[in-house]
């Protein structure tokens, strides 16, 4: 059992440099006590959750290069408005960096996952060749997120797509997207209010919340909401397994859900970043976070730990 451990290591060494048998023995049984120390809490660790554990989410981080004097590194950055945003509602933020090569691994230990935002979306993922306009491509971040969202949604995870994340959803459930809204959308209004110099933690559009049974229509109380808005991309087809909850005025789809997820919502717009001013955008995260908690509870059960 002690086969492959550090601590058999260590007692090989000290067999090699104390040849008094009981040295050997006595460092044997501390190797011994180590090793089965610590297999115990690695096997007890994944399956443990204690009763009172905040959720725990997953957040996706954009992959960038930067140049310093000493070299040139990839690195995975992360705005901390997500994370204040999902402290405040209660979860325990991590980074799911985009090198994992089997992020599905990461689930077992994760009650959420957040697609954040970020650069373009290949568009041969679904089926459209580059537009000289799209920008920010990054293989590794594409195929790791459609893998990781995949395998969210087999075994129900609950899901909170922003702005690229928004996208993401909607292109692994089979949809399309305008590669750039100013060109490819017909009528547009403006949706980047970088480029009229509103700050990003302002409201910029209004969209309206369209009628029926959905999680926007839980946490927003009136028929339109005030969001911001940065993307030159949107949803052009929507994917099937999607429902619209809201539109901009030029009909473009601002944010969906999936009907046959307990809880899988994304929005084109940041949240994060109104979300400590804005108590419409506070709610998607309070929302999500209590999804959040309420599939902790259902793998609490499973796994026989007893809910206070």
């Amino acid at each position: 059992h002690l086969r492959g451990h550090m601590s058999l290591n260590l007692y090989r060494e000290c067999e090699h440099q104390f040849a008094s048998p009981p040295w050997c023995l006595l460092y044997r049984h501390i190797c011994i006590a180590q090793t089965l120390s610590y297999t115990a809490s690695r096997v007890n660790r994944p399956n443990y959750r204690s009763t009172d554990l905040k959720p725990l989410i997953g957040l996706t981080p954009t992959p960038e290069l930067e140049v310093m004097e000493h070299g040139t590194f990839r690195r995975h950055t992360l705005s901390d408005h997500y994370s204040r945003a999902i402290i405040a509602a209660g979860g325990i933020p991590v980074m799911l960096p985009s090198n994992y090569l089997n992020p599905a691994e990461m689930l077992d230990r994760l009650d959420g996952v957040v697609i954040t935002g970020g650069g373009d979306i290949d568009p041969a993922i679904y089926g459209q060749e580059r537009n000289e306009l799209t920008a920010g491509i990054d293989d590794e971040r594409d195929t790791f997120e459609l893998a990781l969202l995949k395998a969210a949604m087999e075994i129900d995870l609950p899901i909170l797509g922003i702005c690229r994340g928004c996208q993401l959803f909607n292109v692994a459930l089979g949809g399309t997207l305008h590669q750039d809204i100013d060109t490819l959308h017909p009528n547009p209004v403006q949706h980047r209010q970088q480029n009229l110099g509103v700050h990003h933690e302002e409201s910029f559009q209004t969209v309206t919340i369209l009628p029926g049974e959905h999680p926007l229509n839980g946490s927003v109380a009136a028929p339109t909401t005030e969001i911001n808005s940065f993307h030159h991309q949107g949803i052009d087809r929507l994917a099937d397994a999607l429902e619209p909850m809201a539109v901009t005025e030029d009909g473009l789809v601002e944010a969906v859900y999936h009907p046959g997820m307990r809880y899988g919502v994304a929005v084109q717009w940041h949240p994060e970043l109104m979300a400590h001013n804005f108590s419409d955008q506070a709610a998607i995260f309070c929302m999500f976070v209590k999804a959040c908690e309420v599939y902790q509870e259902a793998s609490r059960a499973y796994e026989g730990v007893e809910i206070a």
